[in-house]
C-alpha cells in the first residue's frame, strides 16, 4: 500500500490534468480523482441517480435541483448551476463522489470550490460514502496545501 506522501504526489502530478481551471479547482479535481481511483466509486444508474439525490437533498433539507442527464464527451462530467439550483451530469452513469461534490456547491451556494465548499465536500462523503473515503479525501486534499477546517469539523 502506498503511503500518504505518495498519494499527495498523485495529486500534485495529476493536476496537470486540469488545463483552464484555477489552481484550487485543479487541486480539488485532482484529489478527488486520486482518491476515486483508490478506492473506487459506485456508479448509479438514470433511475438510481435521481432517486439518491433526492434522499440527499431530503436528508439535507435541500430542495432537489432540477436534473439533466445528458451523457456527452464534456471535459466536464458534472455541473452545478447556483443561479438555477440545477445540476448537469454528462456521463450516463454517474459515480455517487461526483454527484454529492455537485449537491455540495448547491449546500454552501458557491461555484467556487473554496473552503466553504470543500468542507461540505468532506461531510457529505463522510455521511454518504464512509470515514475512510472522507479521511482519505481530507488528508490528501490538505497535504496538497489546500487550506481545510480540522476533520472534527466536518
Amino acid at each position: 500500500m502506498k503511503t500518504i506522501e505518495q498519494y499527495i504526489q498523485d495529486v500534485r502530478s495529476n493536476v496537470s490534468n486540469f488545463v483552464g481551471c484555477s489552481p484550487e479547482q485543479a487541486l480539488v479535481y485532482a484529489t478527488e480523482t486520486v482518491v476515486e481511483n483508490t478506492l473506487g466509486a459506485r456508479k448509479l444508474q438514470r433511475s438510481e441517480t435521481i432517486d439518491f439525490i433526492d434522499e440527499v437533498c431530503m436528508n439535507e433539507n435541500i430542495d432537489t435541483p432540477a436534473l439533466d442527464i445528458t451523457p456527452s464527451r464534456s471535459k466536464y462530467i458534472a455541473t452545478a448551476d447556483i443561479s438555477q439550483h440545477s445540476v448537469c451530469l454528462r456521463r450516463a452513469r454517474s459515480s455517487v463522489p461526483t454527484i454529492l461534490h455537485e449537491i455540495a456547491h448547491l449546500t454552501v451556494g458557491l461555484e467556487q470550490h473554496g473552503i466553504l465548499f470543500r468542507d461540505e465536500l468532506i461531510r457529505l462523503t463522510r455521511k454518504y460514502i464512509g470515514v475512510e473515503y472522507s479521511s482519505l479525501l481530507f488528508h490528501l486534499m490538505s497535504g496538497a496545501g489546500l487550506e481545510m477546517s480540522p476533520w472534527q469539523a466536518s
